[in-house]
């Protein structure tokens, strides 16, 4: 004669949340600015799968071709001009997969040409601004003077910019020249809240 064997309702409830849970680690907006302003993190290694990066204006003229083993244009120095493609009259900045975040953006001179950061593959961007007003204290919620400052003439801003599936930042003309976007990419189980410009009211 078999048995049929009973499995305790709390087994049941713990099988069920973990395997409808797909995201180990879930980060709240605040979670991320926590990240950066604690400084014990500085004595912690990332998570595995955690790592940084960097778009910047370097100039694309500057290469190593793996095939002959030679490096071109190494002496190539217009730092101001790079891009990674020209797209519907716009240039394209930088592109990310997420779960990530721009913890970091810079320019030496940052213009009246608008500059869109698309998230999360929305046609519509989360921020359109003359590249000029991620700077000056003009514009909500970058209106926090020590993370949007000017440094050594260098522009610094300084709050995250979350997203889950992707980012795209575009520009258009007259956007300036020089820039950098640091970017931290979180694990893929990472579930991350994207940003908003309506800080404080999500």
């Amino acid at each position: 004669m078999k048995t049929k064997k009973i499995i305790p309702v709390s087994v049941l409830f713990i099988l069920l949340i973990t395997g409808c849970n797909q995201y180990s680690t879930k980060l709240s907006y605040v979670d991320v600015v926590k990240r950066m302003i604690n400084l014990r993190r500085l004595a912690i290694l990332p998570e595995k799968g955690e790592t940084c990066a960097q778009w910047s204006s370097y100039d694309r003229e500057s290469r190593y071709d793996s095939v002959n083993n030679q490096y071109l244009g190494w002496m190539a120095n217009n730092d101001g001009s790079g891009f990674i493609r020209e797209e519907n009259g716009m240039i394209v900045m930088a592109e990310m997969k997420g779960p990530g975040a721009i913890v970091r953006i810079w320019s030496a001179m940052p213009g009246n040409g608008h500059v869109k950061i698309y998230i999360d593959n929305n046609e519509i961007p989360a921020i359109d601004l003359p590249f000029k007003d991620f700077f000056n204290d003009s514009t909500a919620p970058f209106k926090f003077p020590a993370l949007a400052y000017e440094a050594s003439k260098g522009k610094n801003l300084y709050i995250p910019i979350t997203y889950q599936k992707s980012c795209k930042i575009m520009a258009e003309k007259n956007w300036g020249n020089y820039y950098h976007f640091n970017y931290i990419t979180f694990p893929e189980n990472t579930r991350i809240q994207p940003f908003s410009m309506n800080l404080g009211k999500d």
